[in-house]
């Protein structure tokens, strides 16, 4: 089978198509939930077609997020509990 997993960095609740004005646990009655509409069709399409993995623990820093994926270890059992920046000497 074929796998695709996106990471998207700073990517709201709200900022893909299908879950935009839709009733969920948080929004039952599914009012508006947005201004404007935020256009993902291939995204929508791919949720559409397969698993959506929506029950998740994240991290509010990409450098943990992409430790703890890497790794398959929590973030604070490698180390990393903020950025990596360009300058530092170590990365993940």
């Amino acid at each position: 089978p074929h796998v695709v997993f996106i990471l998207a960095d700073d990517l709201g609740y709200n900022d893909v198509g299908y879950h935009q004005n839709a009733a969920s646990p948080a929004n039952p009655t599914g009012l508006p939930t947005v201004n404007s509409k935020i256009h993902t069709p291939i995204i929508d399409r791919m949720a559409s077609e397969g698993a959506k993995l929506e029950q998740y623990y994240v991290q509010p820093l990409c450098s943990a997020s992409r430790s703890a994926i890497m790794t398959g270890r929590y973030p604070l059992h490698t180390g990393i509990k903020s950025s990596i920046e360009p300058a530092f000497p170590y990365g993940v």
